[in-house]
């Protein structure tokens, strides 16, 4: 036959010679063109036209999209017009698709499915939908929807575990202590060390160390394991900084690191550079140290002020309760002083 009666869309595509051959199979509905290299050429008559190589690779175009099996066996499709990547299947059977949002989607052959978002977020379902674990900005979620749980791994290595049928919270740090959250609100605490803290709704806190227990009702009195109890006035500073040391201890943020907000470099050297030209600020003819700052800041903030200190064996207290067991203290003080007086005179 000659090249002249060769179909015109594979003239187009693929240029023929005289010592190509052609075989028409009209009852399988294609043509197929055999190169003098060995590569064929086949158009089926819905317009498909398909190509295999020497190497044994393959290539299949149609009206929108373009096949490219490799020797290896993997199949590449992509946009004919745009050329975008739609989907790949290796050998194993798993196949990848391509999403013009940038997203990718693997399905597995026991019917896993992996999505990975453009943003860095993976999320994974399981073969019956059963489990799903997402991964994003280095924490982990997973999901299993027949238990009813849902468990969170945090950058820093706690894990919270949420029970979905009953709203119940346990969170775990990496170093072993562990808090409960119940549904009603209460927290409970077991340190690493065995000591256990409970937080009741009504604001009474349940400190349990060694087999000793202390209390602190709502009303601010203390009662000790041996029933003695001290009233709110009459507490002493360090069964305070006890019992602030529980409340930190069943916090959520105990548990689970805070972002802090990025500080742009530009700003933080401006910064730098302000604090080394005006170390302090003057106001009415008055230089400001830090430590007017910090008072000053204590006396706007009393309650959300947090000092640290070794000494007596204290660790934290907030400026708030410290202010008022000092003035406690100083009130103390000047009715003893009085009283003195008054004796003296007598």
């Amino acid at each position: 036959m000659q090249v002249d009666s060769i179909p015109l869309s594979l003239k187009k595509v693929y240029p023929l010679t005289h010592h190509s051959f052609i075989h028409f199979l009209p009852q399988q509905g294609r043509t197929i063109i055999t190169y003098e290299n060995g590569e064929e050429l086949t158009e089926h008559e819905d317009g498909t036209l398909e190509q295999s190589t020497f190497d044994g690779s393959r290539i299949q175009i149609n009206a929108d999209t373009k096949s490219e099996t490799t020797k290896d066996g993997i199949i590449l499709t992509s946009d004919l017009k745009t050329g975008r990547r739609l989907r790949q299947e290796t050998l194993d059977g798993v196949v990848i698709e391509f999403k013009e949002d940038g997203s990718t989607i693997d399905y597995f052959p026991d019917g896993t499915v992996i999505t990975k978002f453009k943003d860095g977020t993976i999320k994974e379902v399981n073969h019956d939908s059963s489990i799903e674990i997402i991964k994003a900005n280095d924490t982990v979620t997973e999901i299993n929807h027949k238990t009813r749980t849902k468990i969170i791994t945090y950058p820093n290595g706690t894990k919270k575990q949420c029970f979905l049928d009953d709203n119940t919270v346990i969170y775990e740090d990496a170093i072993g202590n562990v808090m409960q959250v119940n549904p009603d609100g209460s927290k409970q605490t077991t340190a690493k060390d065995g000591t256990q803290y409970d937080v009741l709704t009504d604001g009474t806190i349940i400190i349990e160390k060694n087999g000793e227990m202390i209390q602190k009702d709502a009303d601010g009195s203390i009662v000790k394991g041996d029933g003695t109890v001290i009233e709110a006035n009459d507490v002493h500073i360090n069964l305070t900084i006890l019992f602030e040391q529980a409340l930190e201890s069943t916090s959520e943020e105990k548990f689970i690191p805070v972002k802090k907000e990025k500080v742009p470099i530009n700003e933080e050297k401006e910064k730098n550079v302000d604090e080394s030209v005006s170390p302090s600020i003057v106001r009415n003819g008055k230089n400001f140290t830090s430590e007017d700052f910090i008072i000053g800041l204590v006396r706007i903030h009393p309650s959300s002020s947090t000092f640290s200190t070794n000494r007596n064996g204290l660790k934290k207290i907030t400026a708030g309760t410290l202010m008022k067991v000092l003035e406690k203290q100083n009130i103390g003080k000047k009715a003893k002083t009085r009283n003195l007086c008054n004796r003296e005179k007598k």
